[in-house]
């Protein structure tokens, strides 16, 4: 089975937007921590130390996966413009993200905080360029820095569908950014287009990318192989991960996720059919998983009013307020679903009245 748009048969990925919902909880957790309430499960610990590192990959993993997938021969065959090519990849992001930034702003005011609101930091907010670009700092929405590499790969990666896909060695490319991804990761270069955060791009963007290359070059039967080597090779790890300690036992957690959970996902989710099927055809869970980009970018400003509330004595940090913040994150993201939706179907009507 080949996993392309051309074929027809990409709908199958669906099931994998569902597991965004799971990753955005545990860079949520990541995010918050101990900041409302100390939770005692080892669980949750675990993810409150590594949610960023579970979540992150994944979503450029994921991210990478889905260009390959729906932009790879539209790029090489010259039908998109590096405009439209932008603009279909930050037009169901980028006006949340403003909304969100602008208020971390008015956050940040309130608190008096107004060294982060200098001219080039709110310019680089703007641009989403703040993470990886000329400069290499954190948004004012700390998770919109994702959101500024993941533009900077997507960039790259229409430049060199551009240069190379008709040439043949596309895939080769993305190797040799994998390899310059991890020979920065972790080296802190202080240096344009060199961060660690460039790194993380470079290396987790085009494994996506070359795991979708690998769906399309090989078949079900053969990936059932592949299936049957790396579940008992992920499970001892993880027994003797438990027993040793995470960071003792596997070198680098990252690195374990990129190399062997993750993909094992990937081609579990989207060859076992009755998964596929379960995650795929539920209707709650697709409705649950549209919530994933409100969830991100709305936690962290909510997180900041919380805290805020907390330190003015009107919350006490607790079992209470973390489940109220759970709640909240929820409702606001599903208004913001709701509300896109209205405007959507306002705009498309407005269209249509306009052809008649």
């Amino acid at each position: 089975m080949k996993i392309s748009a051309e074929n027809g048969n990409y709908e199958q990925t669906n099931a994998l937007n569902v597991l965004r919902i799971i990753f955005i909880l545990c860079i949520i957790v990541f995010h918050t921590k101990d900041g409302l309430c100390s939770v005692g499960l080892k669980v949750y610990q675990f993810i409150s130390a590594r949610g960023g590192y579970l979540g992150n990959i994944w979503f450029f993993m994921l991210a990478g996966f889905v260009t390959e997938l729906n932009y790879r021969n539209r790029i090489i065959d010259g039908e998109l413009s590096v405009t439209q090519y932008v603009i279909r990849s930050l037009r169901r992001i980028y006006p949340l993200y403003i909304i969100t930034t602008g208020v971390m702003i008015i956050l940040n005011i309130i608190n008096e905080n107004y060294n982060a609101l200098s001219f080039k930091s709110i310019l680089l907010n703007i641009t989403l360029t703040t993470s990886g670009w000329v400069d290499d700092v954190y948004p004012l929405n700390v998770p919109g820095w994702f959101l500024s590499q993941l533009l900077l790969m997507k960039l790259l990666y229409f430049l060199s569908a551009r240069l190379f896909g008709k040439r043949g060695f596309l895939s080769t490319i993305y190797i040799v950014y994998m390899t310059a991804g991890y020979a920065l990761l972790g080296r802190n270069l202080n240096f344009p287009f060199l961060y660690n955060h460039n790194a993380e791009g470079l290396l987790y963007f085009y494994s996506g990318c070359l795991l979708c290359v690998g769906f399309n070059f090989s078949t079900r039967e053969q990936r059932k192989y592949v299936i049957a080597s790396c579940v008992p090779i992920t499970v001892i790890y993880i027994l003797f991960a438990w027993k040793q300690g995470i960071d003792t036992a596997l070198g680098s957690f990252p690195i374990f996720l990129m190399s062997l959970v993750y993909p094992l996902i990937f081609i579990l989710t989207l060859d076992v059919s009755a998964l596929n099927k379960f995650l795929s055809n539920n209707e709650f869970l697709q409705r649950t998983a549209k919530l994933t980009m409100p969830l991100y970018l709305w936690h962290v400003p909510i997180a900041n009013i919380f805290s805020k509330m907390i330190a003015a004595g009107l919350l006490k940090k607790g079992a209470v307020t973390l489940i109220a913040y759970y709640v909240t994150i929820f409702v606001i993201s599903w208004m913001t679903v709701n509300i896109g939706y209205r405007l959507h179907h306002l705009k498309s009507n407005k269209a249509s009245r306009d052809i008649l």
